[in-house]
């Protein structure tokens, strides 16, 4: 029996779910691990870098990234979480820039980090990237 292949379009390219598989997605060939579908679209989780470089320039409405907040804790060796500010901010600038080169315009970015990181990385995109500030969401987390 053949596997249904079910398509999300993300223009100008296509995303194919294995409707069968609970877990794999191909992205024009990169084959990453999916958290979640919809009809409304998919979350992925994955080293960005990686997963954004198939991706062409405006094809994505909105970008959610939670990253490491550089505290120096143990997320395991594909998560270093002990860089030095330089090496942090640099890190961040880059994925970002990534995150703005994928968004349509109007697009959405939303960045989960604390205040320490977020002050330096909306400076960023307000000077170097071609985002307009909207707004901060604060939380507060008990342990």
């Amino acid at each position: 029996m053949p596997v249904e292949m079910k398509t999300l379009e993300l223009p100008p390219k296509r995303i194919n779910i294995d409707a069968k598989s609970r877990w794999t997605v191909s992205l024009n060939g990169l084959s990453r691990t999916r958290l979640f579908f919809s009809k409304h679209g998919v979350l992925f989780a994955g080293d960005c870098f990686e997963f954004f470089s198939a991706i062409k320039d405006e094809a994505v409405d909105v970008v959610f990234a939670d990253p490491p907040f550089n505290l120096k804790k143990n997320y395991g060796p594909k998560a270093p979480d002990h860089l030095t500010e330089a090496d942090y901010l640099d890190w961040s600038r880059r994925w970002l820039s990534e995150a703005v080169r994928v968004l349509k315009p109007g697009g959405a970015l939303y960045v989960y980090n604390i205040p320490k990181w977020s002050v330096h990385l909306g400076a960023f995109l307000n000077e170097k990237a071609p985002m307009i500030f909207r707004h901060w969401i604060a939380i507060s987390m008990k342990n």
